[in-house]
This record gives structure tokens, C-alpha cells and sequence, in this order.
């Protein structure tokens, strides 16, 4: 679904949109996103009792950010 969305958003600003303003994938994505961090989060708190926020931040940013360091990185 969330693919959907942003297939949306690239139709809009490739010339193809059918929605004027072009919002609707970005809402659509937002709300599916929204949806399943709040999920992961409850399911944690109900597993755990707590909900480490570091860790969750640290497993969703290490994924997106490790080619983006390594890119930077020097050698």
C-alpha cells in the first residue's frame, strides 16, 4: 500500500496525476506509516512492558543510514 502511495506521488509529478494538488498518495502514505510505527510500538509494550525508543530509532535509522555513511565516509 505504502508502494501505491508513492507510486502515486511519482505519477502526480511525472504528469500523470489524476488528483489535483497531487496529496492524496502522501496522505495515504503518512497515515499507513503512522499506522505501523504506532503498531511495532504497541506490540513492544505489550511484549515487553516498556518501549525502547533508542533501540527502535537506532534499528530504523541503522538500515537507511549505513549506505549513506558509507558513502560519506573517507578512505
Amino acid at each position: 500500500m505504502r508502494g501505491l502511495a508513492v507510486a502515486a506521488v511519482l505519477a502526480f509529478h511525472g504528469g500523470i496525476g489524476f488528483m489535483p494538488g497531487g496529496f492524496l498518495g502522501v496522505d495515504v502514505f503518512f497515515v499507513l506509516s503512522g499506522y505501523l510505527i504506532t503498531s511495532l510500538l504497541l506490540n513492544e509494550h505489550a511484549g515487553t512492558g516498556t518501549i525502547g525508543l533508542l533501540a527502535f530509532w537506532g534499528g530504523g535509522s541503522g538500515a537507511c543510514s549505513r549506505p549513506c555513511c558509507w558513502s560519506w565516509s573517507p578512505s
